[in-house]
């Protein structure tokens, strides 16, 4: 993905750019969804964060939701353990 620097925009970009040019080279496109679909869903989580996050702040919520929506795509895969199952593994682990 290209993302555009200060040099090619002609003037410095402001902290706030600076934060989400950096934020969506770390974006991940899941199976199916089309780059518009993630570029908006990055601009609307960017748009719900206070005015002074960081950098950091930005990358945690996007790690987040990622994990969020792999997890939802290996539920609805069947790709899940059972309660009952975690009881038993834990039940042998916790018994040493």
């Amino acid at each position: 993905m290209k993302v555009l620097r200060a040099e090619h925009l002609g003037r410095p970009l402001g902290p706030a750019r600076t934060r989400l040019a950096a934020a969506t080279r770390v974006v991940t496109f899941g199976k199916g969804q089309a780059m518009g679909q993630v570029k908006k869903a990055v601009l609307d989580l960017v748009k719900k964060l206070p005015a002074d996050c960081t950098l950091e702040d930005v990358q945690y919520q996007l790690y987040v939701r990622q994990k969020v929506e792999h997890s939802m795509q290996a539920a609805a895969a069947g790709r899940v353990t059972s309660h009952e199952q975690v009881k038993k593994r834990l039940s042998k682990w916790l018994a040493q």
